[in-house]
C-alpha cells in the first residue's frame, strides 16, 4: 500500500536491480556508474567507473553494457547524418561481465550506440543491440544475432521468449510477433502476433500491452491464449507490471501504481 517508505540513498537513480540482500543501481550523479548497497542503504560501494546503459545480476555475476554521454551521443549522431559509413554508430560501447563485488571484469563484445536490455541465463548472455537481439557466451565466445529486429522477453524451461518487431506503417506503434526458440538458437517459432502496440512487457508468464489510440491494458499468454482486456484506464506512458499492479506515468509527470483491474491507484512520486 506504499506506506512506511524511507529513503535509503539520496543519489538520483535511473536503473535498479534487487538481488538477495543487495540493491544494485546506476547513479546518475556519477555518470550512470554502477553501485550496490544493502537494502537498508548501508555498505554503499562503487562497482564500475563505466557509463552503464543496462545491467543484469544473477548469482555472483553482473553483465552490463556501456553507453556514451549525451554530448558524445549527439556528436556521433551528427557524424552519422553526414556520412554513408554505417559503422559509425556500431562498436562504440562494450558488453562486460564481472563479479558482484566489481572484481574479475572482462569485456565480452562490442555493442552499438544504443544497446538495450541484458539478461543472463546459465552460460549465455542475451541482449538487445540497436534493434537486434543477440547472444554471447559468458566467456565472450559464440556471438550470435538471433533476430534483426528483436526485443528480449524471458527465459523459461530451456526456451527463450522474445518479440520480433515487424515494419509498421507508422512509428507511433509496432506490429509484433511473439516468438520462442531453444537456448542454442534452434526451433525458432512464432507463437502469436499483435498489431498497433504502443508499449508492452512480460511478467510472470503473461504478455501485457497497450494498443495505440486505445484506452486500457490488455494481456495474453505468449501463445495468444487467454487474451483479455483488464481495465479502461487512459494510459499515457506504460512503465510495466509487477504482480497484480501496473505502473504508469501521467503526461504531467506523476507516476502511479494501479491494480491491474483499475480499481485502486496510488501516486508514488
Amino acid at each position: 500500500d506504499w506506506t512506511n517508505r524511507r529513503e535509503v540513498t539520496d543519489s538520483p537513480v535511473s536503473s535498479i536491480f534487487l538481488s538477495g540482500d543487495w540493491i544494485y543501481f546506476t547513479n546518475d550523479r556519477d555518470v550512470s556508474s554502477l553501485y550496490r548497497m544493502r537494502k537498508d542503504g548501508s555498505e554503499q560501494m562503487k562497482l564500475s567507473e563505466d557509463n552503464v546503459a543496462h545491467f543484469y545480476v544473477l548469482g555472483d555475476h553482473i553483465a552490463y553494457s556501456t553507453k556514451k554521454t549525451l554530448a558524445e551521443f549527439n556528436e556521433i549522431k551528427k557524424e552519422a547524418l553526414n556520412t554513408e559509413d554505417a559503422t559509425v554508430e556500431s562498436d562504440v560501447g562494450t558488453l562486460y561481465m564481472m563479479k558482484t563485488d566489481g572484481s574479475k571484469k572482462i569485456a565480452l563484445c562490442k555493442v552499438s550506440l544504443e544497446p538495450g536490455r541484458v539478461m543472463i541465463s546459465e552460460e549465455w548472455i542475451y541482449f538487445e543491440d540497436y534493434q537486434k537481439l543477440c547472444k554471447v557466451r559468458i566467456d565472450g565466445s559464440d556471438y550470435t544475432v538471433i533476430s534483426e529486429k528483436g526485443r528480449l522477453g524471458f527465459v523459461e524451461n530451456g526456451w527463450v521468449y522474445f518479440i520480433s518487431v515487424l515494419d509498421p506503417e507508422t512509428r507511433a506503434y509496432d506490429d509484433l510477433e511473439i516468438c520462442r526458440m531453444k537456448k542454442d538458437g534452434s526451433e525458432i517459432t512464432v507463437l502469436s502476433s499483435v498489431n498497433k502496440v504502443s508499449s508492452s512487457c512480460f511478467d510472470n508468464g503473461w504478455f501485457y500491452y497497450v494498443l495505440h489510440s486505445e484506452k486500457g491494458l490488455y494481456r495474453m499468454r505468449p501463445d495468444g491464449s487467454e487474451r483479455e482486456k483488464l481495465n479502461e484506464i487512459n494510459i499515457w506512458q506504460f512503465d510495466g507490471v509487477a504482480g497484480n499492479w501496473m505502473y504508469i506515468t501521467d503526461y504531467a509527470g506523476p507516476r502511479y501504481r494501479v491494480k491491474l483491474d483499475g480499481s485502486i491507484g496510488t501516486r508514488i512520486n
